[in-house]
């Protein structure tokens, strides 16, 4: 287990919010990578894992009991809570995925309604969030993987063999049976990727929707509503196998209608 020494977590205490810059993060936990003497490249690990785990004993900081915090949810508390919120939020010691991001929004919500804070906090918490979420992201997150982008063989496997089993009730446009196959093609993609870091991505709540934008760029783009007739149109194809001639009409429809 990563566990942060006593001499190191001092130094966390006795930083100030306004001490939380990009290039402290960096110097916290990014790795970085440099040429040596030799002409190679070199990475050079993090100080710290966002992950590394500590005790924070009752009141040591503004926690009221005893807990077991790490690293990434202590510099969060740091730099969003600990000038103006303490109060609304408390010490913060839950992963802050975007079902608990609503929980905390509608927390500083109901306090602004009620005259608890200002407008003024309410707007630097906001940029606050933007700016660790955004600038930070690309420091600590995989973003994509290869995996991620990639359409997964196992899951083109079964897409053409549902479809070949579907054919007909493909080609007439059936919105139920088409549906039924993202559905079973959905399932197995999470299984397949449910170890792979880019995951993470959906997995949090924080960026896209798995099954939608995942589902149109590596399985299927599947039904789009035609205007025209009132029916739907089945593309078999996803946005990384490319869109084939017969099917640009169909695109201009998800244009038209919203994809």
């Amino acid at each position: 287990m990563d566990v942060l020494n006593d001499k190191d977590k001092e130094y966390l205490l006795g930083l100030k919010p306004d001490d939380i810059t990009f290039d402290l993060l960096l110097y916290l936990f990014a790795d970085t990578v440099k040429k040596n003497q030799d002409g190679k490249y070199v990475v050079n690990k993090s100080r710290f894992n966002t992950w590394t785990e500590f005790d924070l004993k009752p009141n040591e900081y503004f926690n009221k009991e005893k807990v077991r915090t790490n690293m990434g949810l202590f510099i969060y508390n740091k730099l969003i809570v600990e000038k103006n919120l303490v109060n609304i939020l408390g010490y913060i010691n839950e992963p802050i995925d975007g079902k608990y991001l609503t929980q905390i929004e509608n927390k500083l919500s109901k306090a602004l309604l009620n005259d608890i804070i200002t407008v003024y906090v309410m707007v630097e918490y906001l940029d606050l969030t933007q700016w660790l979420s955004k600038q930070f992201n690309s420091i600590i997150s995989s973003s994509y993987t290869m995996k991620l982008i990639k359409p997964i063989p196992k899951v083109i496997a079964l897409k053409k063999k549902l479809l070949k089993e579907n054919k007909e009730k493909i080609k007439n446009g059936d919105l139920i049976t088409a549906v039924k196959i993202e559905k079973e093609l959905l399932k197995l993609a999470e299984e397949e990727l449910q170890n792979d870091p880019g995951y993470d991505l959906y997995n949090s709540g924080s960026r896209g929707k798995f099954n939608n934008d995942y589902k149109n760029m590596s399985v299927m783009t599947g039904p789009i509503f035609d205007p025209s007739t009132g029916n739907f149109d089945i593309v078999e194809n996803c946005l990384l196998e490319g869109i084939e001639k017969k099917d640009l009409p169909v695109y201009g429809n998800s244009i038209i209608t919203g994809a």
